[in-house]
């Protein structure tokens, strides 16, 4: 499973919540809510870029992965 890592990120840099988030990235609300709270279904480049900006963080340290305990890979034919 692939994690945000942003508000632990955000909180070592002075930012508290979303909208104090919102406000250093120009991105919407809703959109930061959702980053901080680790629960987008998706996050564009535009956000990413954003985001490594405002945070002065590259992508790799935005993200963490952890492979799902029960994900097993399909055999190809």
């Amino acid at each position: 499973m692939v994690r945000l890592k942003i508000r632990e990120i955000a909180e070592k840099k002075g930012i508290r919540n979303p909208y104090q988030l919102m406000k250093a990235t120009g991105l919407n609300y809703a959109q930061c809510h959702l980053y901080w709270n680790s629960e987008p279904r998706q996050i564009g480049v535009e956000a990413i870029n954003r985001l490594c900006m405002a945070l002065r963080v590259t992508p790799r340290q935005l993200f963490e992965f952890e492979p799902d305990s029960d994900w097993e890979p399909q055999a190809r034919k």
